[in-house]
Protein backbone atom coordinates (compact mmCIF):
# COMPACT_ATOMS: atom_id res chain seq x y z
CA UNK A 1 0.00 0.00 0.00
CA UNK A 2 1.24 3.14 -1.11
CA UNK A 3 -0.55 5.37 0.95
CA UNK A 4 -2.31 8.56 0.31
CA UNK A 5 -1.44 10.12 -2.66
CA UNK A 6 -1.93 13.35 -4.75
CA UNK A 7 -0.90 15.24 -7.67
CA UNK A 8 1.59 14.00 -10.22
CA UNK A 9 2.53 10.97 -7.24
CA UNK A 10 -1.30 9.92 -7.83
CA UNK A 11 -0.84 10.21 -11.85
CA UNK A 12 2.20 7.96 -11.49
CA UNK A 13 0.51 5.43 -9.65
CA UNK A 14 -2.44 4.86 -11.94
CA UNK A 15 0.15 5.04 -14.98
CA UNK A 16 1.74 1.90 -13.43
CA UNK A 17 -1.63 -0.15 -13.26
CA UNK A 18 -3.13 -2.66 -15.55
CA UNK A 19 -5.87 -3.29 -13.78
CA UNK A 20 -7.56 -1.17 -11.15
CA UNK A 21 -9.25 -3.13 -8.84
CA UNK A 22 -12.20 -1.78 -6.19
CA UNK A 23 -13.55 -4.83 -4.14
CA UNK A 24 -15.90 -2.56 -1.88
CA UNK A 25 -19.57 -3.39 -1.54
CA UNK A 26 -20.59 0.05 0.19
CA UNK A 27 -19.03 2.30 -1.92
CA UNK A 28 -21.02 5.41 -1.88
CA UNK A 29 -19.28 7.56 -4.57
CA UNK A 30 -16.29 5.86 -6.28
CA UNK A 31 -13.36 8.45 -6.38
CA UNK A 32 -10.54 6.13 -7.19
CA UNK A 33 -12.99 4.57 -9.82
CA UNK A 34 -13.31 8.04 -11.42
CA UNK A 35 -9.42 8.65 -11.04
CA UNK A 36 -8.42 5.59 -12.78
CA UNK A 37 -10.93 5.62 -15.21
CA UNK A 38 -9.92 9.49 -16.05
CA UNK A 39 -6.75 8.14 -16.42
CA UNK A 40 -7.30 5.42 -19.07
CA UNK A 41 -6.87 2.29 -16.35
CA UNK A 42 -9.46 -0.68 -16.57
CA UNK A 43 -11.10 -1.31 -13.47
CA UNK A 44 -12.96 -4.34 -12.35
CA UNK A 45 -15.71 -3.21 -9.60
CA UNK A 46 -18.63 -5.54 -7.99
CA UNK A 47 -22.38 -5.06 -9.17
CA UNK A 48 -23.41 -3.23 -6.99
CA UNK A 49 -24.50 0.18 -5.14
CA UNK A 50 -22.72 3.43 -6.69
CA UNK A 51 -20.93 0.97 -9.22
CA UNK A 52 -24.07 -0.32 -10.16
CA UNK A 53 -25.75 2.90 -10.75
CA UNK A 54 -23.29 5.79 -11.60
CA UNK A 55 -20.84 3.81 -13.98
CA UNK A 56 -23.74 2.10 -15.93
CA UNK A 57 -22.52 2.52 -19.26
CA UNK A 58 -19.20 3.67 -18.76
CA UNK A 59 -18.66 0.09 -17.47
CA UNK A 60 -19.88 -2.95 -19.05
CA UNK A 61 -21.68 -5.19 -16.55
CA UNK A 62 -20.50 -8.23 -18.05
CA UNK A 63 -16.94 -7.42 -18.85
CA UNK A 64 -15.86 -4.93 -16.00
CA UNK A 65 -17.84 -6.03 -12.85
CA UNK A 66 -18.93 -9.41 -10.86
CA UNK A 67 -21.40 -10.96 -8.85
CA UNK A 68 -20.88 -9.23 -5.11
CA UNK A 69 -19.56 -12.33 -2.94
CA UNK A 70 -18.55 -14.43 -5.55
CA UNK A 71 -14.86 -14.61 -5.52
CA UNK A 72 -14.42 -16.93 -9.08
CA UNK A 73 -16.40 -14.26 -10.73
CA UNK A 74 -13.72 -11.28 -8.99
CA UNK A 75 -11.39 -13.40 -10.88
CA UNK A 76 -12.58 -13.42 -13.75
CA UNK A 77 -13.82 -10.07 -13.90
CA UNK A 78 -9.99 -9.20 -13.10
CA UNK A 79 -8.33 -11.68 -15.91
CA UNK A 80 -11.18 -10.17 -18.65
CA UNK A 81 -9.57 -6.91 -17.95
CA UNK A 82 -5.67 -8.24 -18.35
CA UNK A 83 -6.52 -10.51 -21.59
CA UNK A 84 -7.86 -7.15 -23.08
CA UNK A 85 -4.67 -5.56 -23.21
CA UNK A 86 -4.56 -2.96 -21.03
CA UNK A 87 -5.01 0.82 -20.67
CA UNK A 88 -7.96 2.34 -22.64
CA UNK A 89 -9.08 5.72 -23.91
CA UNK A 90 -10.68 7.47 -21.01
CA UNK A 91 -14.20 8.02 -21.22
CA UNK A 92 -15.68 11.35 -22.68
CA UNK A 93 -16.20 12.98 -19.59
CA UNK A 94 -18.88 16.00 -19.38
CA UNK A 95 -18.49 19.50 -17.56
CA UNK A 96 -21.33 19.93 -14.76
CA UNK A 97 -22.95 22.38 -16.65
CA UNK A 98 -24.02 20.04 -19.79
CA UNK A 99 -24.93 16.80 -17.26
CA UNK A 100 -26.98 18.91 -15.29
CA UNK A 101 -28.59 20.56 -18.61
CA UNK A 102 -29.02 17.01 -19.73
CA UNK A 103 -30.99 16.25 -16.39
Amino acid sequence: FWGYQRGAALSAVYTVCDVFVCPSQTETFGQTVNEALASGVPVAVPRVGCFAEAYDGLLDRQRDMWSPGDARDMAAAIGRQLQAGGAREPPVVKDWATATDEL
